[in-house]
C-alpha cells in the first residue's frame, strides 16, 4: 500500500488490520497514519509495530502521541520515551503521564521534565517519583512541584529534596512542608532552609526543627522574631535547652503567653538574663509553677521587682528556700500582700527585708517558724504590725528573743494574745520593758 492509501483508511479499516499485515507495514507508512488513525490502533496492532520497530514515536505528531491507547503509553520503552520531543510530552494526558513505567520516567531528559504541565506533574505516582534522578527532581518548575501531592512529596526522599533549588524550596505549601519525613527533610542545606518562608517554618513539625537544627542547616537565632512567634506551641514546646539557649532575647519577647507556658522546664532554665529582662509581665505571669520552681537562683535574682509582682500565686508558692534567700530587698517590696502570703512556712526568708504590710501578710504558719534570730532582726515599726493570732503563733524562743524596743512596741492587743507560755519566756528586762497601758 502506498502512503496515500494508507492515509485513505478509516478508523474501522485501520483497527481491521490483522496482525501479520502491520507486521509488514515499514516506517514510512506508519508515519503516513493520522492521529486518527493512531487513536484507532489496538494494543495488539501497536505491539507489532512496536516488534518490527516500524513505529517511529519521534515522527509521530504532538496529536498522534496523545491519541495513543493509555495500555500503548505504559508498553513503550525507556528508550522510546527518550526519542520524544518536549512538545509530545506535553501533549500526554494525565492518564498517560500515569501509565508511564518508571524506567521511562526515569529516561526523561530534564527539558522534557520541565515541559511537564502542573497537571502532568500532579498525575504522577510515588513510584514515578521514586524514580527520579536528581537532575530530573532539581528541573521540575517551581509552579508545577506545588501540584504534587503529599505522598508523592514523601515519596521525594532525601536525595531528590537535596538537589531541590531554592527557588523549588519556596515554592511548596506548608501542607507539603509539614509531610516531608524528618529523616529526609534534614538532608536541605542552610541555603534551602534561608529560602523557607516563616509560613513554612511555622508549618514544620517539632522532629522537623530539630532535624534540621542538629543538622546545622537551621540557626534558629537567625530566624526573625515573626518567624519564631509564628511556631506551634508543639514546635516550642518540644524545644530543648540547647535549642532555646540558641535564641536572641528579641525573639524570646516575641513569644507569646501560651508559647512562653509550654516551654519545657530545662528550656526555662537556658534563659540567661537578657532572656529574662526581655520577658513582658504578661510573659512572666504566664509561666508555670513548674517553670518557676526550675528557675536557678540566678535567675530568680535577675527578675525586675515588676516582673516578680507579676508572678501567680501558685508561682510564688512555687518558690523554694534557695530561691526566696536570694530575693533582694528591692524585689520583695515588690510583693503583694497575696503573694507574701503565699510564700510557704518552710521557706528560708529574711523577714526583716520585707514591709510591715507584707510581714503582717504572712500566714501564722509561717510567723510559728521564724527563728529566734529572724524575729530578733524585725523592727519596731514590723513587731507593731503583727496580728494577735500572729503573736500568739510565735515561738516561746522568738517571744524570748524580742529587743526591749520590740516589746515596747507591742501594742495592748498583742500583749493580750502572749499566751502564758510566752510570758513564763520573758526575762525581767522584756517584762519591764511592758507599757503600763499594755
Amino acid at each position: 500500500m502506498t502512503t496515500a492509501q494508507i492515509a485513505a483508511l478509516s478508523t474501522r479499516q485501520v483497527a481491521a488490520i490483522e496482525t501479520r499485515d502491520v507486521l509488514a507495514l515499514n516506517s514510512t507508512q506508519v508515519g503516513a497514519l493520522s492521529s486518527t488513525q493512531f487513536a484507532a490502533l489496538t494494543t495488539a496492532q501497536i505491539a507489532a509495530l512496536n516488534s518490527t520497530n516500524a513505529l517511529d514515536l519521534s515522527q509521530l505528531t504532538p496529536a498522534a502521541i496523545a491519541a495513543l491507547p493509555v495500555a500503548t503509553i505504559a508498553s513503550l520503552s525507556s528508550k522510546q520515551v527518550a526519542s520524544l520531543s518536549t512538545e509530545q510530552i506535553a501533549a500526554l494526558s494525565t492518564a498517560q503521564i500515569g501509565a508511564l513505567s518508571t524506567a521511562a520516567i526515569a529516561a526523561l531528559t530534564t527539558d522534557e521534565i520541565v515541559a511537564l504541565s502542573s497537571d502532568q506533574v500532579s498525575a504522577l505516582t510515588t513510584g514515578q517519583i521514586a524514580s527520579l534522578t536528581t537532575d530530573q527532581a532539581a528541573a521540575i518548575e517551581p509552579v508545577d512541584l506545588v501540584a504534587l501531592h503529599i505522598a508523592a512529596i514523601i515519596a521525594f526522599g532525601k536525595l531528590r529534596l537535596a538537589a531541590l533549588g531554592t527557588a523549588q524550596v519556596a515554592s511548596l505549601t506548608t501542607q507539603q512542608i509539614a509531610a516531608i519525613q524528618s529523616s529526609d527533610i534534614s538532608a536541605f542545606s542552610s541555603n534551602q532552609v534561608a529560602a523557607l518562608t516563616s509560613s513554612q517554618i511555622a508549618a514544620m513539625t517539632p522532629g522537623q526543627v530539630t532535624a534540621l537544627t542538629e543538622s546545622g542547616a537551621l540557626d534558629l537565632g537567625k530566624l526573625s522574631p515573626a518567624t519564631v512567634a509564628g511556631l506551634s506551641t508543639t514546635t516550642i514546646a518540644a524545644l530543648s535547652s540547647k535549642q532555646v539557649a540558641s535564641l536572641t532575647s528579641d525573639q524570646i519577647a516575641a513569644l507569646s503567653e501560651f508559647q512562653i507556658a509550654v516551654l519545657s522546664a530545662a528550656a526555662i532554665g537556658a534563659l540567661d538574663a537578657d532572656d529574662l529582662a526581655a520577658m513582658s509581665t504578661a510573659q512572666v505571669k504566664a509561666l508555670q509553677a513548674s517553670q518557676v520552681s526550675a528557675l536557678n537562683t540566678t535567675q530568680v535574682a535577675a527578675l525586675s521587682p515588676e516582673q516578680i509582682a507579676a508572678l501567680d500565686i501558685g508561682d510564688i508558692a512555687a518558690l523554694n528556700s534557695s530561691q526566696v534567700a536570694v530575693l533582694s530587698s528591692t524585689q520583695l517590696a515588690a510583693l503583694t500582700t497575696a503573694q507574701t502570703a503565699a510564700l510557704g512556712s518552710g521557706t528560708v526568708l529574711d523577714p526583716s527585708l520585707l514591709s510591715s504590710t507584707a510581714l503582717a501578710a504572712l500566714s501564722t504558719a509561717s510567723i510559728a517558724s521564724l527563728s529566734s534570730k529572724q524575729v530578733a532582726s524585725l523592727s519596731t515599726e514590723q513587731i507593731a504590725a503583727l496580728s494577735t493570732a500572729q503573736i500568739g503563733a510565735l515561738s516561746t524562743a522568738a517571744i524570748a528573743a524580742l529587743t526591749t524596743d520590740g516589746i515596747v512596741a507591742l501594742s495592748s492587743a498583742q500583749v493580750g494574745a502572749l499566751s502564758t507560755s510566752q510570758i513564763g519566756s520573758l526575762n525581767s528586762t522584756q517584762v519591764a520593758a511592758i507599757e503600763p497601758v499594755d
